[in-house]
């Protein structure tokens, strides 16, 4: 569990840490977490995103949690980011079918929580109820990674120098609160 590696830990999505083999990519919302699409090193960059991204990510022992996006804009998918953040996006990726992330101005909670939740959950997702068995769920008031219509993640591993998580990413306008796929990234350690 994330409260028991330390007190205090800051992640961060580094592009130029490698993906790792088989853990980062995307894939349906099932329970299996199985990744269809093998990611790449530097995706950002490949889709133009690569110069605004500097976010960190911090978590306290207390169940603090503080989003330090240093340039004042955040990662976000890019539908949930048209329709409520439209007028403050700044890039879009070049491709928004295989990478549906846009860059927009924001400003993170000041009282953000974070919680482990392990054992058995239900989303619904645009495919309809998916349950998961068993798994860790990390409950976030904030984004972790990029900011989307909720904060659905599953904490897939956690080490000293990286957390790997599988995240909701909402691609259909007509139904925003429904993950359409779950991205698998690592973030690596400060």
């Amino acid at each position: 569990m994330l409260k028991t590696v330390v007190s205090i830990k800051t992640f961060i999505y580094n592009i130029l840490f490698p993906t790792l083999p088989g853990k980062d990519g995307a894939g349906a919302v099932t329970d299996d977490l199985e990744i269809q699409i093998l990611s790449v090193d530097n995706v950002l960059g490949l889709y133009g995103l690569s110069d605004v991204y500097e976010d960190r990510f911090t978590f306290f022992h207390d169940g603090r949690y503080v989003v330090d996006n240093k340039d004042g804009k955040s990662m976000m998918g890019v539908v949930y980011a048209m329709i409520n953040h439209g007028q403050n996006i700044r890039v879009v990726s070049a491709d928004t079918q295989s990478l549906p992330l846009a860059d927009v101005i924001y400003t993170p909670k000041s009282d953000a929580k974070w919680e482990i939740k392990k054992g058995d959950f239900e989303v619904a997702a645009a495919t309809g109820n998916v349950k998961f068995t068993d798994k860790t769920q990390l409950i976030l008031t904030e984004y972790l990674a990029y900011k989307d219509a909720g904060t659905f993640v599953i904490l897939k591993e956690l080490t000293e120098n990286y957390m790997n998580i599988a995240l909701g990413i909402h691609t259909e306008p007509s139904i925003i609160d429904k993950p359409t796929l779950l991205f698998h990234m690592s973030l690596t350690a400060e």
